[in-house]
């Protein structure tokens, strides 16, 4: 069945070509057998998480083969930046009224958990960011 709507398959070689990768190779970062690589690469079947995980090790840019947008593109287009800096002010002005200092990389945690947290409504619920915040202090 060819998968016209969701064209991975032009996709993935692109990302081998870019890259200069053999097929054998990219079977086996993917942990896949050679004719799933090639019905992959003919849209017969599409990839999964685990595939595109494995084949990220070598470069490949697992965002584009899925969504056609570079994982550059990608982010710069879906990320809410504006949550971000309001989830990073709300940790400074926590971490400057309690003293308290946040390593860079579990500050770097602790943007990225609450990012998470809230991203789905865009908004900062107050009692979560507070249970959150109490936990580094």
């Amino acid at each position: 069945m060819r998968l016209d709507s969701r064209p991975y398959a032009d996709r993935l070689r692109k990302e081998r070509a870019r890259l200069e990768l053999p097929q054998a190779q990219v079977c086996i970062a993917g942990g896949v057998s050679k004719s799933t690589q090639v019905a992959y690469e003919c849209d017969q079947r599409v990839p999964d998480l685990e595939y595109l995980d494995g084949i990220a090790t070598l470069g490949v840019d697992k965002v584009f083969v899925a969504t056609g947008l570079s994982a550059t593109d990608f982010a710069a287009k879906h990320f809410d930046w504006e949550l971000h800096r309001e989830i990073l002010g709300a940790i400074n002005e926590f971490a400057t009224e309690h003293c308290v200092s946040i390593p860079p990389t579990k500050l770097s945690d602790l943007i990225h958990l609450l990012y998470d947290e809230f991203s789905s409504s865009g908004k900062i619920e107050s009692a979560t960011l507070a249970r959150a915040l109490r936990l580094v202090a």
